[in-house]
């Protein structure tokens, strides 16, 4: 068994680690958003390649459609097994236990106007009592336990990850730490500038709409975790010209501005209905767009394949019709795709 990369001394013995902390996104990847564990149902969007669907082990195979094998995803996309050892991971809980007090929906209904900024596109709610270094050292970890379990190929730099690490190998030997309050401090050794922001959702908000996602952007590095978004850079001078736009995210909030304005504070910047709705549509616009640049590529490798030639444009339009059509009936991609080229054949 190989050795815990955060403590550098005990066995890798955890299983079931979560990437991304599960109270983040339990309520969007489970079976009507109950959160119960193993009752995971999700969808993993590939604008190169078929969707896949994760079913938890408690789901019953008769209360879901059955796809092709091409389509099943066979392990947890937010978990792996002996990733880190037992140890970290309860010290990873304790910071993700203090974060999910301090900022849980009963503690940021706007009902204390000194901790809440009201601005065009978000509400600014602070905490002040937790203490910035607990904050910062959970926020960090996500990026971390998304870099190292390789989630949708997010990997941060080797120099980002190795600060991180030591982040949370020095703060590991902070005595006491498992039983650690928000007021406590804890000392890091590299400060990384951080943006932190969550989705408003509306009372009959579907939350099948939700995304877990990780960009490969590194200016800044960013991760979508059901209704919270994380902006992670590696230095400072990159708040001034985020290269990524973010789906939109930078439009509503300008990083530098907003990451100098609360500085060394717990926050969360809760962004409005119309926000919320527009950065949605971006991202629901980008991976239409890139789901049809990838269908057609796939098409023409198909089509190449099957009949060893590559097709005219009418083809490839011809074939992504028919196959539009067939999955208006089926929820498999793979069915719909063969069916396409079984409607291609009838014409030749």
């Amino acid at each position: 068994m190989k050795i815990c990369p955060i403590c550098n001394k005990n066995e890798a013995d955890k299983k079931n680690v979560h990437l991304i902390p599960w109270f983040l996104i339990k309520n969007c990847v489970t079976k009507g958003g109950t959160g119960a564990r193993d009752m995971e149902i999700s969808f993993l969007i590939d604008p190169s390649n078929f969707s896949k669907r994760y079913t938890g082990r408690s789901i019953l195979p008769e209360t879901v459609t059955e796809l092709n094998e091409l389509q099943t995803e066979k392990e947890n996309p937010y978990s792996k097994d002996f990733l880190i050892c037992t140890d970290c991971e309860e010290n990873l809980s304790r910071l993700e236990a203090i974060f999910a007090s301090e900022f849980s929906r009963k503690n940021i209904v706007f009902n204390n106007s000194s901790n809440f900024l009201q601005t065009d596109n978000y509400i600014l709610a602070t905490r002040p009592k937790y203490n910035f270094s607990l904050y910062e050292l959970l926020i960090q970890s996500i990026f971390y336990r998304c870099s190292i379990g390789n989630f949708d190929g997010f990997r941060l730099h080797p120099e980002i990850e190795s600060k991180i690490q030591k982040n949370l190998k020095f703060a590991f030997l902070t005595p006491g730490l498992k039983k650690a309050i928000s007021t406590d401090k804890i000392v890091l050794k590299y400060r990384l500038p951080i943006v932190v922001s969550a989705f408003t959702h509306p009372t009959d908000f579907d939350p099948t709409k939700d995304w877990i996602l990780a960009s490969t952007s590194k200016f800044p590095y960013f991760i979508i975790a059901a209704t919270w978004q994380f902006q992670l850079f590696g230095k400072d001078k990159q708040l001034k010209n985020p290269v990524e736009r973010l789906f939109g995210l930078t439009d509503k909030m300008k990083s530098k501005a907003f990451y100098e304005y609360k500085k060394n504070q717990a926050y969360i910047a809760i962004l409005n209905e119309n926000s919320t709705q527009y950065i949605y549509n971006n991202i629901l616009n980008y991976f239409v767009d890139k789901k049809q640049i990838g269908l057609q590529r796939n098409i023409r490798m198909l089509h190449r394949h099957i009949f060893k030639f590559t097709p005219s444009a009418n083809v490839v339009q011809y074939i992504m019709e028919c196959y539009h059509k067939h999955l208006d009936d089926t929820n498999s991609e793979f069915d719909a795709m063969v069916s396409a080229f079984l409607d291609l054949k009838k014409l030749t």
